[in-house]
């Protein structure tokens, strides 16, 4: 009983704090303090963040093929963001899947693309991907969990931060999401 008390706890203040997040970005009152770093340091600091979460769930993360490129934005929120990804990642991989977590040029900037081995995303949720409490299964009991606030939270903060989010996936293929980041 108090397992589920204070797991019900926890959804309750991640809810509170997304509400507030989502709020404060559409309100335009949300700061950020922009300044330049090497993006593999930002991606290593997620990534050892988030690795008790993986290991609970009997995920690898495998990050390759990072670049020293210096990247310019909030590396806070640039962390909020990649944290949303990746336990999204997390939460929809199976059991001793693998995610990949690799950088590539884009453009003037820069992409961090986090790929899982999930299920997928299913043509008609695509559309709704971004938009606040948005979940492919809006069921009562569904299992994976979550506010369907990370990603509309990722998106707003992406744009705030002068970069992108998105994704690719093929049913059945997992999904792979990508943030795009202005460089230095």
């Amino acid at each position: 009983m108090l397992k589920i008390a204070q797991r019900n706890s926890d959804q309750l203040g991640f809810l509170i704090n997304d509400l507030l997040d989502i709020e404060k970005l559409i309100a335009g009152k949300m700061d950020f303090n922009v300044v330049e770093f090497p993006v593999s340091e930002a991606i290593t600091e997620s990534l050892e963040n988030i690795q008790n979460y993986a290991t609970e769930k009997n995920i690898t993360l495998n990050a390759q093929e990072l670049s020293t490129t210096t990247i310019k934005t909030d590396k806070q929120r640039l962390a909020q963001a990649l944290n949303n990804v990746l336990s999204n990642a997390i939460k929809f991989s199976p059991v001793n899947g693998q995610i990949r977590i690799w950088t590539k040029p884009h453009g003037q900037g820069l992409r961090i693309y986090v790929q899982d081995e999930g299920p997928g995303i299913a043509p008609e949720f695509r559309e709704r991907m971004f938009q606040k409490f948005s979940q492919a299964d809006s069921s009562d009991r569904r299992s994976k969990g979550g506010t369907g606030l990370g990603l509309a939270i990722t998106k707003e903060l992406m744009a705030r931060m002068e970069g992108d989010v998105g994704f690719t996936s093929e049913a059945g293929q997992g999904a792979t999401f990508w943030l795009e980041v202005p460089a230095a």
